[in-house]
């Protein structure tokens, strides 16, 4: 049986669905890192004496609820994939540099960009203006509600220390 301490860890680790801080999860929770790691610590405990196929990952103080990794080529073969990795680094990409040209883009990513940027513009998460002899690419609306972005990208990418290319 979970307590009230598990259930606000357990929603957390679960709504995040991403690698999350400890001393996050003890501010987001309002429990102090001790109470947080013995929550986790009995959550893991209660998931691993129900048999789950969900479990807490661990890894350098970074939490991370997810599914049990001996289930991941199940979930392999029943997940539609709707952008493939090399799609989307292209659109992050363009979404980092937004508005960029395309050859710019092309120059990044090779000249599988070309055909990338073809299906992005076609799912409607870019759109391409004319200027000139040169073709401008920016993101749309539906990029930011597909993705739930607030704000610039950049700024957003560059908070988070990721490198997109």
């Amino acid at each position: 049986m979970l307590g009230e301490k598990e259930k606000r860890i357990e929603a957390i680790l679960f709504y995040s669905g991403n690698w999350i801080k400890l001393e996050d999860i003890a501010k987001i929770s309002n429990l102090s890192i001790n109470d947080v790691k013995k929550a986790i610590e009995k959550l893991k405990d209660v998931y691993a004496r129900i048999n789950s196929s969900i479990t807490v990952l661990e890894c350098n103080n970074l939490y991370k609820m997810d599914v049990d990794p001996s289930y991941e080529n199940l979930l392999k073969n029943i997940a539609e994939v709707e952008l493939e990795k090399p799609i989307l680094r292209t659109l992050a990409i363009i979404a980092y540099y937004s508005p960029v040209s395309q050859s710019k883009v092309a120059k990044i990513r090779g000249n599988k960009a070309y055909e990338h940027i073809r299906k992005l513009e076609e799912m409607g998460f870019i759109k391409i203006e004319k200027k000139g002899r040169r073709r401008v690419i920016r993101v749309t609306d539906k990029f930011n509600k597909y993705f739930e972005l607030e704000g610039d990208f950049k700024k957003i990418a560059k908070n988070q220390g990721k490198d997109i290319r």
